[in-house]
């Protein structure tokens, strides 16, 4: 998993501070980022933005800022996947990954487990079988 630099963050606020949720075109994007520093190096961040999902890209020049939430979400839900993996193996459950980061837990007792994995079902899926 490859982290945002500060320097991503830093223009990514920026942009959403500005922004918000209205549609905005590289011109104006690279006008206010020019207090970071280059065009050119805005364009590179702008790029880089886009490609880690913090950015969405309409058309050829017009981008629109997506949710920090969202984007932290996604780029940590293989890491919580198996940090709850690594615990119920921990405690005796048996568990196996399956794609797309969800959890498959060998189980009898899923009431007790999914009340606690309840409020993650947005970020991951977990099934239960009864073995």
């Amino acid at each position: 998993m490859v982290w945002i630099t500060k320097r991503e963050v830093a223009y990514y606020v920026v942009i959403s501070q500005v922004f918000r949720d209205r549609p905005f075109n590289i011109g104006e994007a690279l006008d206010i980022l020019t207090i970071l520093g280059s065009k050119s190096v805005a364009r590179k961040i702008i790029k880089k933005l886009i490609s880690r999902g913090l950015l969405e890209k309409i058309d050829s020049a017009t981008y629109r800022v997506k949710n920090f939430e969202d984007f932290l979400a996604r780029t940590l839900k293989e890491y919580i996947v198996e940090r709850i993996a690594r615990t119920l193996k921990s405690s005796g459950f048996n568990i196996e990954k399956m794609p797309g980061s969800n959890l498959l837990i060998y189980t009898c007792e899923s009431q007790r487990i999914d009340s606690v994995l309840n409020p993650l079902k947005n970020i991951i899926d977990i099934k239960y079988v009864c073995i």
